[in-house]
C-alpha cells in the first residue's frame, strides 16, 4: 500500500538588519539570514517543505514597530493564504517587542500559519516552548530598550556640549567629516529671509515674496537615488526656520539651550527682532480667532484627524466661509481626508441644531447612562450610585470625606473596555472627578455647550432639588476655601508647579512642638508618585524667599515699584507673580504681561529662569546603596502603616463599644473579607513608642502584614526591625 503524500507546505524566509551599516557590500547580514534559512528548508523537504520565490527583506529598519515594508508585504500574503510556515534567522528578527509578537502570533494562528527561527530549537505546542519563546523576546525587547536608553544618554550629553549628533541639517550648513560647515549661499538666502520677514511682517506675505524671487528649499538627493525638496517654501517651514536658535550658534534640547559648536549666520539682534514680531504676530491671531465667527475653529477635523482651518472667498461683494482640510491647504492633497472642504454655514447650523435639539453627539458617557442604538438609556445601578454620591455629599459636606467614605463603601468609578481590549476605570474616587460629577447638569436632564444651558434629550436622574442643594454646597465651599486661601501662610498657592506641570499643594508637618511647611506635589499626595516631578517637595520658606526676592527685582527693575518701596509680599506675588516652575535644577518664574498689569508694561522678558538647590540636599552622583537592615521607610509606606493602625484601633474599638457585633460585620462595612479584618486587628495594640517612631523614621522598613503577624502584646518586648 502506497504511504499518503506529504503535503506541501510553502516557506517565506523573512530578514531584517536594524541599520544601513554595510548593507552595501556584496554579501551583507540580510544575505547571510536568507542562506541558513535557505538550508533549514532544504533540510525539512522530506516534510514537504517549499521555498517560495519571494524576498522579504527589511534592511536598515528596527523591530521596534511592525511599520516594515516587507513585513507588511509578508503579512498581506499570509491573509491571502500564500504562505504556511514563516522562517527567521532568529525570533528578533520578527520583532523585538512582546506587544507586536502577540499581534503576529495571533495572526498566524487565524490563519494556521507556523513559524520556525532555524537558530533557536524550541516547540510553540508545549507550555514550556511558550515559555522559552517569551524569555528570549522579553530579552530581546530589553536589549533593544536598554540600547535606545544609551543612545538617548549621548545623545543628550552630545547636545549639552553643543555638538550636531545628526539628522535633518539647517538651511545654510552642510556635513564635512561629520562636522557642520557654512555654505555661504545658503547662509545669505538664509539672512535674506530673516531681513524680509521684518520688512514684510508676515509668514505668509514671505512665502508669496520668496516664490516671486524664486527662492526654493534645499534640493537633496537621497540614498535611494530619489530627490527631495527645490519646491516652494511653505508657512510651516518658514517659522520653523525663522525660530531654530541653531542660527545664532545655540542648540536646543528638550527645553534647554546649550551653547553649540556651529559658526552663527544670523546676528542676535536680527535674531531677536524677528522672535518679537513672531510673538506679536502669535497674539494677534489668537486674538482675532476670538473674534472671528468660524465657532468650529480648532475643533473640526476631518476623517484623517487633520485640523480643518476657516477660510473664505469673495465673489460678486459676497463673502462665502468655508473649513478646509489643512493638508489641502499646503497643497498635499493625497493626505487630507474623504470630505476636504465643507460649507462653514452648513456644518455651524448642524452641530448647533444637534446641541440645541437637545441630541448627544457623542463623548465620554456620563456615570448612569449607557449608549444604546446612539442613545443614551439610564442604566439603574449606576444611577442609584450617582443618587447615593449626591445624597453623601450633602451629608459629609466635604469632596474628600466623599472620597474615604465612597473608598471605604467600596464603592469605583465605572470599569470600562476599551477598544484595544485594555480596561478602564474601576477604581477609587478621587475629588476632582466627584466635583465633576456633582456639577454635571447632564444628571437633571440637561446640556451645556459653550457656557449656554439647553434642555436634553436624556432622562434624568437626579431631582432639580437635590442638585441645586449641591450646587449651593459647592459654591459655598469655594467661597470658604477661597478665604482660607487667602489667609494661609502659604503665599504660593495656585501658582508653584513642578516641572510635570503638577500643581504644588501646600502642606506642614509637626515634630516637637514646631511647624515645617512645605509644598508638595499634587501626584505624591494621591501616592501617583510616578507622575511626579524631579523635585516633589520643596520648604515653603525656602522657596517664598526666592520668589519674594526676584518678584522685588523685577519689579523695581520694569518700574512697576520704587526701590525703596515694600509692598506687602502677598500682594506683590499676587499683583506680578502668574506661574512658578520647579525645574530639577533652577526655578522657573512667568511674571505678568502688561496686558494683565494696565499701562505698566515690562521692558524685559516675562519669564525668568534662576539656579536653584534646595538647602541641605547636595547634587548625588553616581549610586547609592544602603543595606536592607538600614533601610527607613518612605513617606508612602509609613503613611499607609499608620493607617492600617489607625483602622485596627478603630474596630477593636467599635466591638468595645457594640458599635459592631463582629469581625464579620465590620469587614462587610469596609468591603473586605473577615480573614483580611482578623488579620491586622493586631496592630491596634502596637505601642506609643513604635508609633513615635515609626513617624519619625527612625526605625527601619517593616511591612504592614509582617508587623501584624508577630506583634507582640507586650509593649516593651515590641520592635520594628
Amino acid at each position: 500500500m502506497d504511504k499518503p503524500a506529504k503535503k506541501l507546505l510553502r516557506c517565506a524566509i523573512y530578514t531584517r538588519k536594524s541599520t544601513d551599516h554595510n548593507l552595501d557590500l556584496e554579501f551583507n547580514s540580510l544575505d547571510a539570514q536568507r542562506e541558513a534559512c535557505e538550508a533549514y528548508i532544504k533540510s525539512q523537504a522530506h516534510e514537504g517543505w517549499r521555498l517560495i520565490p519571494g524576498h522579504y527583506d527589511d534592511g536598515a529598519f528596527s523591530g521596534a514597530s511592525l511599520d516594515r515594508p516587507a513585513l507588511q508585504l509578508l503579512l498581506s500574503e499570509v491573509r491571502a493564504g500564500k504562505v504556511d510556515v514563516i522562517v527567521v534567522y532568529k525570533v528578533d528578527r520578527l520583532t523585538r517587542s512582546l506587544a507586536d509578537f502577540a499581534k503576529l502570533v495571533e495572526l498566524f494562528d487565524q490563519h494556521s500559519v507556523s513559524f520556525v527561527s532555524v537558530t533557536q530549537s524550541f516547540n510553540t505546542t508545549s507550555s514550556m516552548g511558550r515559555l522559552t519563546l517569551n524569555v528570549l523576546l522579553s530579552f530581546a525587547q530589553f536589549e533593544r530598550e536598554v540600547i535606545g536608553e544609551r543612545v538617548r544618554d549621548k545623545i543628550a550629553a552630545s547636545k549639552s556640549k553643543g555638538i550636531w549628533v545628526g539628522g535633518s541639517i539647517p538651511l545654510g550648513y552642510a556635513s564635512v567629516n561629520k562636522k557642520l560647515v557654512v555654505v555661504p549661499e545658503d547662509a545669505e538666502t538664509v539672512r535674506l529671509i530673516f531681513r524680509r520677514y521684518l520688512e514684510v511682517g508676515s509668514i505668509r506675505d514671505l512665502v508669496e515674496d520668496l516664490d516671486r524671487k524664486e527662492i526654493r528649499t534645499r534640493q537633496l538627493t537621497l540614498a535611494t537615488g530619489k530627490t527631495r525638496g527645490g519646491i516652494r517654501f511653505g508657512v510651516g517651514a518658514l517659522s520653523h526656520l525663522l525660530r531654530n536658535r541653531f542660527y545664532i550658534g545655540e542648540v536646543n534640547y528638550k527645553g534647554k539651550i546649550h551653547p553649540g559648536e556651529q559658526l552663527p549666520i544670523v546676528d542676535r539682534e536680527l535674531f531677536e527682532a524677528v522672535q518679537a514680531k513672531l510673538a506679536a504676530g502669535a497674539n494677534a491671531r489668537q486674538l482675532k480667532l476670538r473674534a472671528s465667527p468660524s465657532i468650529l475653529a480648532g475643533r473640526l477635523f476631518d476623517d484623517r484627524g487633520n485640523r480643518m482651518t476657516p477660510t473664505h472667498t469673495n465673489k460678486r461683494g459676497a463673502r462665502y466661509r468655508y473649513y478646509v482640510s489643512h493638508p489641502f491647504l499646503q497643497k498635499r492633497n493625497n493626505e487630507a481626508g474623504t470630505v476636504s472642504r465643507v460649507s462653514a454655514s452648513d456644518i455651524e447650523a448642524t452641530v448647533l441644531k444637534a446641541a440645541r435639539s437637545r441630541l448627544w453627539v457623542g463623548g465620554p458617557i456620563p456615570m448612569g447612562y449607557a449608549s444604546v442604538n446612539k442613545k443614551l438609556v439610564v442604566v439603574p445601578g449606576e444611577a442609584e450610585t450617582v443618587r447615593y454620591i449626591f445624597r453623601r455629599y450633602l451629608e459629609l459636606r466635604s469632596l474628600r470625606d466623599l472620597a474615604d467614605d465612597l473608598d471605604r463603601s467600596g464603592i469605583r468609578t465605572r470599569r470600562q473596555i476599551l477598544a484595544n481590549g485594555r480596561t478602564r476605570g474601576g477604581i477609587r474616587f478621587r475629588v476632582s472627578p466627584l466635583a465633576y460629577l456633582l456639577r454635571n447638569r447632564f444628571y437633571i436632564g440637561e446640556v451645556a455647550y459653550r457656557g449656554k444651558i439647553y434642555p436634553g434629550e436624556q432622562t434624568p436622574v437626579i431631582d432639580r432639588d437635590l442638585f441645586e442643594a449641591a450646587q449651593s454646597k459647592l459654591a459655598a465651599g469655594s467661597k470658604a476655601r477661597q478665604l482660607k486661601l487667602r489667609a494661609s501662610l502659604s503665599i504660593l498657592a495656585g501658582r508653584l508647579f513642578d516641572h510635570r506641570g503638577n500643581r504644588m499643594t501646600a502642606a506642614y508637618t509637626k515634630k516637637k512642638g514646631v511647624r515645617y511647611r512645605y509644598y508638595v506635589s499634587h501626584s505624591l499626595l494621591q501616592n501617583r508618585n510616578d507622575e511626579a516631578g524631579t523635585v516633589a517637595r520643596v520648604s515653603a520658606p525656602e522657596i517664598e524667599a526666592t520668589v519674594v526676592q526676584a518678584a522685588r527685582n523685577y519689579a523695581v527693575e520694569h518700574r512697576l515699584a520704587s526701590d525703596g518701596d515694600t509692598p506687602n509680599v502677598r500682594d506683590l506675588v499676587a499683583l506680578i507673580v502668574e506661574r512658578i516652575s520647579m525645574k530639577p535644577k533652577s526655578i522657573e518664574i512667568r511674571f505678568v504681561t502688561a496686558a494683565k498689569n494696565g499701562d505698566r508694561e515690562p521692558k524685559g522678558p516675562t519669564t525668568v529662569s534662576l539656579p536653584w538647590m534646595p538647602r541641605g540636599q547636595p547634587a548625588t552622583k553616581g549610586v547609592l546603596h544602603a543595606p536592607v537592615s538600614k533601610v527607613s521607610m518612605i513617606s508612602p509606606e509609613r503613611a499607609a502603616l499608620l493607617t492600617a493602625i489607625a483602622k485596627a484601633r478603630a474596630w477593636i474599638q467599635d466591638l468595645a463599644d457594640g458599635r459592631a457585633a463582629s469581625f464579620a460585620e465590620i469587614a462587610k462595612q469596609e468591603g473586605k473579607v473577615e480573614r483580611h479584618i482578623r488579620l491586622l486587628t493586631p496592630l491596634a495594640f502596637v505601642s506609643p513608642a513604635i508609633i513615635r517612631n515609626i513617624i519619625d523614621g527612625a526605625d527601619p522598613l517593616a511591612g504592614i502584614i509582617d508587623l501584624a503577624k508577630r506583634i507582640d502584646y507586650c509593649w516593651s518586648r515590641q520592635t520594628l526591625g
